[in-house]
């Protein structure tokens, strides 16, 4: 790459990043005020709300207004054909969601309520994003940046002031669609100050149905990357729901924040023109930046788990030890099954992507048949979960190198010095273990790795400690 493209990825890269850090810090306080303050169905209502947040973030944002993003284009006929596409995406996921609130938790305590919060969400979301989304084609990735770490500061400072006053369930809930109103606002404040150049689209059509597919696609993959929260709902209850939710947000903490910033970090950068010759190069630089951070943050995780709990949460810590001591590998899985899967967006490949969601899906659902005839143990689901996390995983790892969007040539140096690095420190960490404990073995796991990080890959530590991909 030239010296003008590495300066452009690294300060997409350091924007994107340094929001991250921020935000995941505050959104690990909230999720121990949370632990210590909601419990029993209360916490179940609130995987609740989370769900539909979580469904409409990601069905919505950036919704429609994807091929916008990835082809650089923008006109106010476009627009309009996007935004009506986005509307009638909203009927049908509403309709779809209400249906299944009524049938799961009718009737019941805060039913009403939570309802109308899960609904106002939605609706917020799926207009909101074409601003946001204009932010990010427009590359105002420093405004973003801004508006971001707005939104949660704010956010977090009603949830604070708001304890002693409100009830925690109704506060925590609020917060979230507070966030979401001062980030979408925001946006659209700095949006009505970019200058929107019309264009002329040969081929519109193909826009919007690539942007269906996409939705579509998105839609499909939360409704499989999911259906064990939908399992554990079904069979054991909010009260454990609760629980399991809590484990894995703590878990997934690193992957919900970290893993959009290396994927909108290649998604900005590969639609630019000017980057078509070294694709796989920055795609190389990319997975390996994301294994040197978050594979030793997610072992750490697993092997500190008792610590961590013990410290953030002063009740429930055996239940939900059970499952974060799965969950802290799993997402780890996830999170390049993500990013891999990000490298196939980038290509287009919407389409195909939205039948892979679909068969994977109904595999997901007939599983959760299976499992409610056969009421399995929630000890024998997680085993589960893990192997099935990892299969699909392998499936497309060989994809991604079958099709070339990611080659191994010319990198083998690479590769062998990351495989190089974390085993040596595996070793090492597996040995302390019998002879530290608590907050002690916790700080000399962080400090051997960043050691042998250094001893394996000097080059490579330094230019992640600069906040640089490349």
């Amino acid at each position: 790459m030239t010296q003008n493209q590495t300066t452009w990825l690294n300060q997409v890269y350091r924007y994107q990043l340094a929001s991250a850090i921020v935000i995941a810090f505050l959104q690990f306080i909230l999720l121990l005020l949370i632990g210590r303050n909601l419990g029993g169905d209360a916490l179940g209502w609130f995987t609740v709300v989370q769900l539909a947040y979580r469904m409409a973030h990601s069905i919505f944002d950036p919704g429609m207004w994807i091929a916008t993003i990835q082809k650089r284009v923008w006109n106010f006929a476009l627009a309009k054909r996007l935004l009506s596409f986005q509307g009638l995406w909203l009927v049908i996921c509403l309709c779809f969601f209400i249906f299944y609130f009524i049938q799961s938790f009718h009737p019941a305590p805060y039913f009403t309520l939570t309802l109308i919060l899960c609904i106002s969400i939605f609706v917020l979301i799926a207009i909101g994003s074409q601003y946001s989304s204009a932010l990010i084609r427009e590359d105002k990735q420093r405004e973003w940046l801004i508006i971001q770490l707005i939104a949660y500061s704010l956010e977090f400072i009603f949830i604070l002031l708001g304890l002693e006053k409100f009830e925690p369930l109704i506060l925590f809930c609020s917060g979230i669609f507070i966030r979401f109103g001062i980030l979408y606002l925001l946006s659209f404040l700095v949006y009505t100050r970019v200058l929107q150049k019309e264009q002329q689209l040969e081929e519109p059509k193909e826009l919007v149905t690539m942007s269906n597919y996409h939705v579509a696609t998105q839609g499909l993959s939360y409704l499989q990357g999911n259906y064990d929260t939908v399992l554990v709902g079904s069979l054991f209850g909010l009260s454990i729901l609760g629980l399991y939710n809590l484990a894995c947000e703590l878990c997934y903490i690193l992957f919900s924040k970290l893993n959009p910033v290396f994927n909108k970090t290649v998604f900005s950068v590969l639609s630019r023109k000017d980057f078509e010759n070294n694709t796989n190069q920055i795609r190389l630089k990319t997975i390996l930046s994301y294994l040197y951070l978050l594979l030793p943050a997610h072992i750490v995780l697993f092997f500190n788990l008792e610590t961590i709990f013990k410290w953030i949460y002063e009740r429930n810590e055996k239940d939900l030890l059970l499952v974060a001591g799965y969950f802290s590998l799993i997402a780890l899985i996830k999170g390049v099954s993500n990013i891999l899967t990000n490298f196939v967006l980038t290509e287009g490949r919407s389409k195909l992507i939205f039948y892979w969601n679909l068969v994977v899906a109904i595999f997901n659902y007939l599983i959760i048949l299976f499992f409610l005839f056969n009421k399995i143990s929630l000890p024998h689901f997680l085993q589960f979960q893990l192997i099935y996390s990892f299969f699909l995983l392998f499936i497309t790892i060989l994809y991604i190198l079958k099709e070339g969007y990611l080659t191994v040539e010319k990198s083998e140096k690479q590769w062998f010095l990351f495989l190089l690095t974390v085993l040596l420190w595996l070793g090492i960490i597996v040995g302390l273990k019998d002879y530290f404990f608590g907050l002690t073995y916790f700080c000399l796991c962080i400090v051997s790795y960043l050691l042998i990080f250094y001893l394996c890959n000097k080059a490579k530590l330094i230019q992640l400690l600069q906040l640089k991909i490349s």
